[in-house]
């Protein structure tokens, strides 16, 4: 009886942890990407920065021009690892996710809820 209860309780953790590596590796929790692109300006503001991303209209992106801001609540990633909006600079390729309403001007502007840096613009 032991033997089973030990067995069962292994195949629970083995299924939790397959569930864990699943959902984070297969995208279920990634962002919605409104703009894919590279910086070209980064603008500093009393609390934030504000960046212009450009790049081309493709299929799951909404615009290819944006004037976006960042601030502390800017949830900022490469590779996994958190970073800053301070660490945002010109030719970074980024993926952007904004929040809250978005200015429907040329370029739109928008303020980021995520970003993602693809690659560091010195690389």
């Amino acid at each position: 009886m032991m033997r089973k209860t030990i067995i069962i309780v292994g195949i629970i953790i083995i299924l939790f942890v397959a569930g864990y590596l699943l959902y984070d590796t297969v995208g279920f929790n990634s962002m919605k990407v409104d703009i894919r692109g590279t910086v070209t300006n980064v603008s500093q503001i009393s609390n934030g920065v504000i960046i212009l991303v450009e790049g081309n209209l493709e299929p799951g992106t909404m615009v290819d021009k944006a004037s976006i801001r960042l601030d502390s609540n800017t949830k900022v990633v490469m590779n996994s690892k958190k970073y800053s909006y301070e660490d945002i600079s010109v030719g970074d390729k980024v993926e952007v996710e904004f929040k809250g309403p978005v200015a429907e001007s040329y370029p739109v502007q928008a303020s980021a809820k995520y970003i993602n840096i693809l690659a560091k613009g010195s690389e």
